[in-house]
């Protein structure tokens, strides 16, 4: 399954991911802090002086565009954005992820002209502020496109396989993905079983065809097999003549001490299997045949498979704001305060930025998880404590998690369940836990969305000021979301047309200057819904 752009393809996040993630590796010793600007002149340096160097077509474009006295500079940007990155989630950036910081560089350069330059937008710091913001301020479970600048759209392509047949355990238009997947359908081998015989002693079998016609199904000869309660009890005679309408079946097997005689028939031109037992088999006995289908007789029969593309349209919509400050308010603030009013207006705006869109992704996926994959886990204090520790009790919620993991990727036919996002109180239960049950991000507490760590070594959990408790703190609400490895598949996707921007405005005639901020991006639930389902809702109750 599939995320693309008019322009990018899944090489280009591959590439751009593996070029990250060996320039992330080549450190002195590991731990140590990443020397990015020596790392970036390395990789800029062997990238125009040796032939052949591997530097990702997209990257190589990019750097086209940059000034000479930039290109290293951006560089740096993509390594100390993904350093960032891992640090803030715990894993460097996907593919996704950088090609979007990319594509937002880009559009900065793209909106100079032959015919015009763009003073603003071609500013030393823009095209780095760019891959910087759009690689720290990222939200870690969602898959991330490139948005046309002109159009403001991105194309999400979903894959899907079908069968194109009516056959085996399949109808023609079935899915045939995720749990799916695996019935039979390629194979030759064919069973079918039966608990109590057709009419007096006889086990009867007619393999047809799944079709509106109730064509026959031819078969092999010399491969039938009989079972008799999972055993083997007869096979079908193989030295018969190769022209012969009926073969015959016979063998012997023994059931609680008792031998039983199997005699039967084969026509391997119809499909019908006729088995007789002496003396009769025990009440509740299960005669089952085994039997292969001729493809070569009738390649009529050979299955067919069938690919389907679903493609949606995601269109970018504007983010702004407006700083302005007079003369007077500019100088108190420089002399009083000693800050530049100014930078701290673009700080605040660009925090603002990135948690409205993280918060309205958990929203959505909460808005879906509460009806897709809504549980409860009684976490028991009362009676629980008096045996077991609170890591102990917590201990009980892996099964749970675990069995909510598990429906989501049943219900996506793709992941299970990546990242939680818990309140207060659950948050720092699980920061108590031992490191064997939840291994600490080190980050110091934040009045924001941070990472607390991982949880049994799976889960990567996420502090939420905004999680629903109760007062009494009896209660809480865990959202649960799955990242999957394939762009298109993640629940919620994030698209940019243009990368956040400052530019400075005007002088009023009140003398008041400032700066103007405007995106244009997209924060969507994926349109695909068995994706979208990639959520989850976990109410935690008596905590106390």
């Amino acid at each position: 399954m599939n995320g693309t752009s008019q322009k990018y393809t899944l090489q280009d996040q591959n590439s751009l991911e593996n070029y990250v993630n060996r320039a992330m590796a080549a450190q002195p010793k590991p731990g140590l802090i990443l020397d990015s600007a020596a790392t970036a002149k390395d990789l800029l340096d062997s990238a125009k002086n040796e032939a052949g160097a591997e530097v990702p077509k997209v990257l190589n474009e990019l750097l086209g565009k940059a000034p000479e006295a930039q290109e290293s500079a951006l560089i740096k940007a993509v390594l100390d954005g993904a350093t960032v990155h891992s640090r803030e989630h715990g894993f460097l950036p996907h593919g996704d992820l950088l090609l979007s910081a990319l594509h937002q560089c880009r559009s900065v350069y793209d909106s100079a002209t032959n015919s015009h330059h763009d003073q603003i937008s071609l500013t030393t710091n823009a095209p780095v502020i760019a891959i910087l913001s759009a690689l720290s301020e990222a939200t870690p479970f969602a898959g991330y496109l490139p948005v046309d600048q002109g159009s403001n759209e991105a194309r999400l392509i979903v894959v899907a396989h079908q069968a194109a047949s009516d056959w085996g355990d399949y109808s023609r238009g079935d899915l045939m993905d995720g749990v799916k997947s695996g019935g039979v359908y390629l194979g030759a081998p064919r069973t079918l079983e039966l608990s109590a015989p057709n009419s007096g002693k006889d086990y009867k079998f007619a393999f047809l065809a799944q079709t509106e016609a109730g064509d026959a199904i031819i078969l092999l000869r010399g491969r039938t097999i009989i079972y008799v309660n999972g055993l083997m009890a007869a096979m079908e005679v193989a030295n018969a003549p190769s022209t012969s309408a009926q073969v015959n079946i016979g063998g012997i097997v023994r059931l609680d001490g008792q031998d039983y005689a199997l005699a039967g028939t084969v026509k391997p031109d119809t499909g019908e299997i006729v088995v007789t037992p002496t003396p009769a088999l025990p009440n509740g006995s299960i005669v089952t045949v085994e039997a292969f289908v001729d493809y070569e007789a009738d390649d009529t029969k050979t299955p067919k498979m069938a690919v389907q593309a679903s493609a949606f349209s995601l269109f970018a919509a504007p983010f702004r704001a407006v700083y302005q400050v007079t003369p007077e308010a500019r100088s108190q603030f420089a002399n009083e305060v000693g800050v530049d009013a100014g930078a701290e207006a673009m700080l605040a705006v660009r925090a603002q930025f990135a948690m409205e869109r993280h918060y309205n992704a958990l929203k959505k996926v909460r808005m879906i998880g509460r009806f897709a994959n809504k549980s409860e886990f009684d976490y028991d204090y009362q009676d629980q404590i008096k045996m077991k520790s609170q890591s102990q009790i917590w201990q009980n919620f892996s099964s749970h998690v675990g069995a909510v993991s598990q429906q989501m990727a049943e219900d996506t036919a793709d992941h299970g369940v990546t990242h939680l996002y818990v309140g207060k109180n659950v948050g720092t239960q699980f920061q108590a836990m031992p490191g064997e049950l939840f291994e600490p991000s080190g980050i110091t507490a934040r009045p924001s969305i941070y990472r607390l760590g991982k949880l049994f070594g799976q889960y990567e959990v996420y502090y939420n000021p905004q999680a629903n408790e109760t007062a009494d703190g009896t209660a809480s609400e865990i959202v649960a979301v799955g990242r999957s490895s394939q762009t298109a598949r993640c629940p919620i996707i994030f698209g940019d047309a243009q990368a956040p921007f400052f530019e400075p405005l005007g002088t009023t005639e009140q003398l008041k200057s400032g700066y103007g901020f405007s995106s244009r991006c997209f924060t969507h639930v994926n349109p695909h819904q068995m994706s979208a389902v990639g959520c989850a809702v976990i109410n935690v109750k008596n905590l106390k």
